[in-house]
């Protein structure tokens, strides 16, 4: 019987080991997330919905998200309006949806964020591995993905020029260190989509694992003693 347990024991801390060392990324693709509140539908035939100027998500797998539109660079005063594309309104095209920006209560562009326009996430857990995936983006177009350095958004990449080698499939993928806050500038003709955000899947502590390997210590010591 005490084989028995010490195997099990053993079994249970290999398994949180390995899922330490093979935790990955959990994907939050805004296309598939409910719809904030105060956002309306568009009624022309640019699928999407028009929110207010800030919107919350909360329950993700990175907590509370909040986004914000600018007019212009992210580090300005937040203006306009953030334009939501589901997956449903693109027929389950994962490029084609996420957040974008319009100036006014009507989308422009696809509900994209055109002109100088950008568009803010602020996590209230440290967003990690591919922090961040540009949708919609074609060749010919640029744009810019800015993230929290120091307590300070900084334009970490300028002026991205997506083409069919960097961006397959009209998606822009960017992995940088772990940061809260990350934003969408685009900075040429065309426009973008902020699709998704990544935070880090939550990993066994080193606490835990040391408890259990002390328990499986004391279960060999008390089967020594009764040998």
């Amino acid at each position: 019987m005490l084989r028995k347990t010490l195997l099990t024991i053993a079994v249970g801390v290999a398994a949180l080991a390995f899922g330490a060392s093979s935790s990955k990324a959990v994907e939050i693709d805004f296309g598939a997330l409910a719809l904030p509140g105060g956002c309306n539908a568009t009624s022309d035939a640019q699928a999407g919905h028009v929110c207010g100027n800030t919107v919350t998500y909360t329950g993700t797998p990175a907590g509370t998200l909040t986004g914000q539109s600018f007019n212009g660079a992210p580090t300005g005063i937040p203006a306009g309006n953030v334009t939501v594309r589901l997956l449903t309104d693109v027929g389950g095209a994962l490029n084609e949806s996420g957040l974008g920006q319009t100036p006014n209560a009507t989308c422009l562009a696809d509900c994209e964020i055109n002109g100088t326009a950008s568009v803010a996430i602020t996590s209230s857990v440290a967003l990690g591995l591919a922090d961040v995936l540009v949708g919609s983006a074609q060749a010919g177009e640029q744009f810019s993905v800015w993230t929290l350095v120091g307590g300070v958004l900084q334009d970490t990449f300028p002026n991205f020029v997506p083409n069919a080698t960097n961006c397959p499939n009209s998606i822009c993928t960017f992995n940088f260190a772990g940061t809260t806050e990350v934003a969408v500038q685009n900075t040429g003709t065309g426009n973008v989509l902020l699709t998704s955000v990544s935070t880090p899947a939550a990993a066994p502590e080193p606490a835990s694992l040391a408890v259990l390997g002390a328990a499986l210590v004391g279960f060999g010591m008390m089967r020594r003693r009764r040998r």
